[in-house]
């Protein structure tokens, strides 16, 4: 049975949780805004690869930042998924998407997303690699940007709701 101290202790670690997560999608929606500024929606070989390179960071630093919250963390409350059920049909796609896309490419080099053919090119072995591209279309970021903030007006409104209970013990 759980008590009213466990209960306490379990608030403050959600709080904390959600808190973070606030950061989070704070970052993912400054990295979002940043690629639709410069246009960079590109496939690997229609700009310069200094470009298509620099659109693969802002990219890989959007799909972290917004799938750290919900990626569970030891010792943490898991998010409440509960908090996203403002989300249209389509928009949960976009997000458990954006979440397998994270584990598969941005976040770990998941060698079963790329195609390899070993090749050797003068006595040196290397490979013909066809890689996902790291991109996001204008239409799925903004998209994006609009689950953040279905997303962040949750988190607040289940912050005030906890803070109500442990303000007396901050």
């Amino acid at each position: 049975m759980r008590t009213s101290e466990d209960a306490n202790a379990h608030d403050r670690q959600l709080y904390g949780l959600l808190h973070v997560a606030e950061e989070d999608l704070r970052q993912a929606s400054f990295f979002a805004a940043h690629i639709l500024k410069k246009g960079w929606h590109f496939e690997p070989w229609e700009k310069r690869w200094t470009v298509y390179m620099q659109q693969a960071a802002f990219t890989t630093a959007l799909a972290t930042a917004y799938s750290r919250p919900f990626t569970e963390s030891r010792g943490w409350p898991k998010f409440p998924m509960r908090l996203l059920g403002a989300f249209r049909p389509e928009q949960r796609n976009l997000h458990r998407r954006i979440l397998k896309l994270r584990s598969l490419i941005y976040a770990h080099s998941d060698v079963g997303s790329r195609v390899i053919r070993p090749v050797s090119f003068e006595g040196y072995p290397t490979a013909i690699e066809a890689l996902p591209p790291m991109r996001f279309t204008r239409d799925e970021i903004t998209e994006l940007q609009t689950m953040i903030k279905i997303a962040q007006n949750s988190i607040g409104a289940r912050k005030r709701e906890l803070i109500a209970v442990i303000a007396g013990e901050a």
